[in-house]
């Protein structure tokens, strides 16, 4: 009606709830109610795959013609930019994908940083509830992935980076999956000054 397409991005599947499965059922839903969409998939973060760059656009139209314009585009797009991609990210994508043992031991491994992420959010929680640092902290418990996101202002975001060295994006989205328990203490201690400053 309004002639908009909805665009999914989905870097960090597994990282909400464990099971990268579930984590692409918005895609699913979306396919199911027969919306047109374009989904990007990677799996060079949830594998650990960095420098690989694996991952892959899906769509979905309800005409045909559409589908081929779309195809011939985007063929047109990647042909222009490198027409053969690097193999090697996509073969170890496919057999970790096709091994049920592999497959279980990267849901695991998932877990596990979910795990680490879910502890940090709660270290993170209690220094500022224990220094009644001003603030509605219970956001940070619960939002979900490796990010959190701060209600900071610009200026506020500004002093952390000049003041403190501590950078995070314009919006307060600031990646917490590989902070130590040093750093944790160090990242609330500096957003406490910033927020009780006079």
């Amino acid at each position: 009606e309004k002639d908009i397409i909805l665009i999914m991005d989905s870097v960090f599947l597994g990282f909400i709830s464990g099971d990268p499965c579930k984590d692409f059922s918005p895609v699913r839903t979306l396919l199911q109610k027969g919306i047109e969409f374009f989904a990007t998939i990677s799996f060079s973060k949830s594998l650990g795959l960095y420098s690989e760059r694996v991952g892959c656009l899906l769509y979905r139209t309800n005409s045909r013609k559409t589908s081929e314009i779309i195809f011939k585009r985007i063929f047109d797009l990647v042909a222009g930019a490198y027409m053969s991609p690097p193999k090697r990210g996509a073969e170890i994508v496919s057999s970790i994908l096709s091994d049920p043992h592999l497959i279980s031991a990267w849901k695991e491994e998932i877990n596990k940083i979910i795990e680490r992420i879910t502890k940090t959010r709660k270290e993170l929680h209690q220094f500022f509830i224990l220094n009644k640092t001003p603030g509605n902290w219970s956001r940070i418990l619960n939002q979900k992935g490796i990010f959190v996101f701060f209600d900071l202002s610009i200026e506020q975001i500004e002093y952390l980076r000049s003041k403190h060295f501590i950078f995070m994006l314009k919006n307060g989205r600031a990646n917490i999956s590989s902070l130590n328990g040093h750093e944790i203490c160090r990242l609330a201690s500096s957003i406490h000054d910033c927020l009780t400053i006079n």
